[in-house]
């Protein structure tokens, strides 16, 4: 999902009037961060999950067209995020990495999922200000309460979510793939099997509609009130409360018709992603251009993807 202002959001349909947008809001607002990027290869990252499944043509080829368009769009949106970046928040993020690296926590694809699509992490940025738009994956029924709340606080009201677009507009994120063997001769035991995992809550949403609706409503309450709060502190030492509501039958709705339209799986490939995160911070930085740039991942991923 994304989330910002509604008027704003509603519109982001895909990748380049995301890009048109954020080029938009930036002539009226000098200032700010608008999707919370401290470095090229983080704003990379945020756009890969909804733009990765369109970089593979039929055959298991680079889709350079794609590919290109990718790095184009993306360095618009870098154009408009990168003079408000301070030298402090690059380094910030930059020593995140390294200690998450250092301690051995977390590998840095661990850390991504924190730093990058985490919805909970940027959208408590964007509720204290320090960046306007926010994306990530909802896993479950607390955090889509938590998202909503945003829009609770007095300067967000004006906030809304929206399906989450780039190159393609119906992108998921399974937490676990299963399939029956062709060759099993338990076929009727499988496909049981098979039903009972639809309707399984794997820390996520599950395939079942109602029974995402019922786990959407898992802290409705009568009177829509807020059962929880949760808190966090500024640099500046200030701290900030949000009062948790549970998700009304509208957001609830709202989400299921998203659910709906999903039907492309982000699976992560590692070699690609990895080439394109690497030789797209070239190109955001104006080392290479996008037509350079495609030609170098595909230069390094040719083998892997023929095999």
């Amino acid at each position: 999902l994304i989330g910002g202002d509604g008027q704003i959001v509603g519109k982001m349909g895909d990748l380049a009037s995301i890009a048109d947008a954020a080029e938009q809001y930036r002539k009226a607002n000098p200032e700010g961060s608008l999707f919370g990027a401290a470095q090229e290869k983080t704003l990379i990252k945020r756009f890969m999950i909804v733009c990765a499944p369109a970089w593979r043509t039929e055959d298991g080829k680079v889709d350079e067209e794609k590919l290109e368009e990718f790095f184009i769009q993306v360095k618009r949106i870098w154009d408009t995020e990168k003079d408000a970046v301070t030298e402090k928040e690059r380094k910030a993020e930059e020593d995140y990495y390294s200690r998450m690296k250092a301690e051995g926590n977390r590998t840095e694809e661990e850390a991504d999922e924190l730093i990058i699509n985490n919805i909970i992490n940027a959208g408590t940025k964007y509720m204290i200000g320090e960046q306007e738009f926010f994306t990530g994956t909802v896993d479950g029924s607390f955090d889509f309460d938590v998202l909503n709340s945003y829009f609770h606080v007095k300067e967000r009201e004006n906030g809304e979510f929206a399906p989450y677009c780039g190159q393609l507009s119906n992108v998921f994120v399974p937490v676990n793939i299963v399939g029956i063997s062709q060759m099993s001769p338990y076929q009727q035991e499988a496909g049981e099997l098979m039903r009972t995992l639809t309707d399984t809550e794997w820390g996520a949403l599950v395939l079942n509609e109602e029974r995402t609706k019922e786990y959407l409503r898992a802290n409705a309450n009568e009177d829509g009130s807020s059962y929880g709060s949760m808190g966090g502190t500024r640099e500046d030492g200030t701290v900030s409360y949000l009062e948790i509501y549970p998700a009304t039958e509208e957001d609830i709705s709202h989400l299921v018709q998203i659910a709906r339209q999903a039907g492309v799986p982000y699976i992560k490939n590692s070699v690609l992603e990895n080439a394109v995160s690497e030789v797209g911070e070239k190109v955001l930085k104006g080392e290479l251009t996008a037509k350079e740039g495609v030609q170098e991942v595909s230069r390094r991923v040719s083998l892997y993807m023929a095999e």
